[in-house]
């Protein structure tokens, strides 16, 4: 897929960066923002996204076509795209972590964040945030579980998710590979944590996604309970972590 790029040296956030851009400029076709150093990157529910020297930065301005709705499954989608163009460029085995993160053996290496704006002709565009973790960590980073993956070229692998996005809905195959790679397994005991009100938990086990792309959980009632994106799953295992992107 053919896209356009921007590359800044610092910027507060490559989101933030291609909503502005949007509001005065058109888009025909994706736009690529890249970034060196992001002094003010945020995650989900604006939490800090934590970065370093070594990071790889970006964000992604995909227009959409008018009317066509927004997939509940996307965010799987991309996740999906992302770990199948690094798999191709870093020795690390990665597993897909529902909804969006991508982890190694030692904990998250990726994160996607998702934001939705308009041009200047009402025009809507996805925002796709992607941030990852390549050697060495910050101090910082490892206290909220993150991991790192070998280094790997940042134009390299923009041009494998550019060709892997290239279709935005799941197919059958996409829900299988997610299954041969997720890091969760079948059964396994999860808690989970509302971003509504942290403090309220939830036990299950975990029985795979669904095809609308929630997560199914069982908790012991008469029906599987199917979480929305406005929920986290931990291993039960885990120590408590920071939540965010």
């Amino acid at each position: 897929m053919n896209y356009d790029l921007i590359n800044l040296e610092t910027v507060d956030s490559t989101n933030a960066f291609l909503k502005q851009h949007l509001k005065v400029n058109k888009v025909y076709r994706p736009l690529v923002c890249v970034t060196q150093r992001q002094t003010a990157g945020y995650g989900q529910r604006q939490r800090a996204w934590l970065t370093n020297a070594q990071s790889c930065i970006f964000s992604i301005a995909y227009p959409l076509v008018q009317g066509d709705p927004i997939a509940p499954s996307l965010s799987l989608k991309l996740a999906i795209s992302l770990h199948r163009s690094l798999t191709q460029l870093v020795p690390e085995s990665l597993w897909l972590k529902w909804p969006n993160d991508l982890y190694d053996l030692q904990g998250k290496v990726a994160g996607i964040l998702i934001e939705v704006a308009k041009t200047s002709e009402a025009q809507s565009c996805l925002i796709i945030g992607i941030g990852i973790n390549r050697h060495a960590l910050l101090s910082a980073q490892r206290q909220v579980g993150a991991s790192a993956l070998s280094y790997f070229d940042t134009e390299d692998l923009l041009a494998l998710l550019m060709q892997n996005l290239s279709s935005l809905v799941m197919q059958q195959h996409d829900y299988d590979y997610w299954a041969l790679h997720d890091y969760l397994s079948l059964g396994e005991a999860v808690s989970l944590i509302s971003h509504d009100n942290a403090t309220i938990q939830k036990q299950g086990l975990y029985q795979g996604i669904d095809n609308d792309g929630s997560a199914k959980i069982d908790t012991g009632q008469s029906e599987l309970m199917r979480l929305s994106s406005g929920w986290s799953i931990r291993k039960r295992s885990e120590k408590a972590k920071s939540l965010s992107g």
